[in-house]
């Protein structure tokens, strides 16, 4: 199977300490990936290794896909912003020529919302979406350009129990429909067994990699988290 993320002895260090080495892990192209540890893991530092924000100390680590898509932890809408969210879109796929609208664009930006069921907010100013509304949007603008991969830093931060399983069940269409690969930082064991096909456990090193039914053990679980706190869980079927 074609890789769309491979890392070999890849070490990340800001001092003497290393915030994660020695790590080696393979993602293949198509696979829904969640990254779980607790907070100071590494992975967010991971995904900005992917990313190319920050250089390994050592290893190396290869991107197999041209085009990436990203949504951050933490959107912060500019309340003074006097763009729309089609002229957003715009600016991302025509750059300096944005204001001269194609016909070729347009139908893009609509896609992208249609996928997230957003395109009812095409025209309205971004300042006047409400958080879950701009949410929907920032995956929408992560996926116009139809990213090989597309990267999510704990995408339902702030969002309640049933925007939550709506989120990723959209998550989980777009996923099927775009054939992307998905890499998301997620702290919930529930959304790992229910969506990803595939799980990578950090805590300053690699501690495991696979299906989540087969290599979430509760020793495994307990290794990642670095405590004893009962999150052994009764997988989904």
């Amino acid at each position: 199977m074609a890789l769309a993320i491979e890392a070999k002895q890849l070490t990340l260090s800001f001092g003497a300490e290393p915030l994660f080495s020695d790590l080696t892990l393979q993602i293949n192209k198509g696979e829904f990936v969640a990254v779980i540890g607790p907070n100071g893991s590494g992975k967010t530092s991971f995904v900005k290794l992917v990313l190319g924000l920050y250089k390994p100390s050592s290893g190396n680590i290869h991107v197999y896909e041209s085009r990436i898509g990203y949504v951050p932890q933490y959107l912060q809408k500019d309340e003074f912003s006097p763009l729309t969210v089609r002229e957003l879109f715009f600016l991302k796929l025509s750059g300096a020529h944005f204001l001269t609208r194609r016909a070729v664009d347009d139908e893009a930006v609509r896609l992208a919302l249609r996928k997230t069921k957003m395109e009812h907010v095409i025209d309205r100013n971004l300042r006047h979406l409400s958080g879950g509304e701009y949410q929907r949007v920032m995956i929408a603008y992560a996926i116009v350009d139809k990213p090989g991969l597309l990267i999510l830093d704990e995408p339902v931060s702030g969002i309640d129990v049933h925007g939550e399983q709506e989120f990723f069940n959209m998550l989980e269409r777009i996923h099927t429909e775009e054939k992307m690969t998905v890499l998301m930082i997620s702290h919930d064991l529930n959304v790992v067994y229910r969506y990803a096909s595939q799980v990578v456990c950090l805590n300053r090193k690699l501690i495991c990699q696979g299906v989540p039914s087969t290599v979430l053990t509760k020793e495994a679980i307990e290794q990642t988290f670095s405590t004893k706190h009962g999150l052994y869980h009764h997988h989904h079927e």
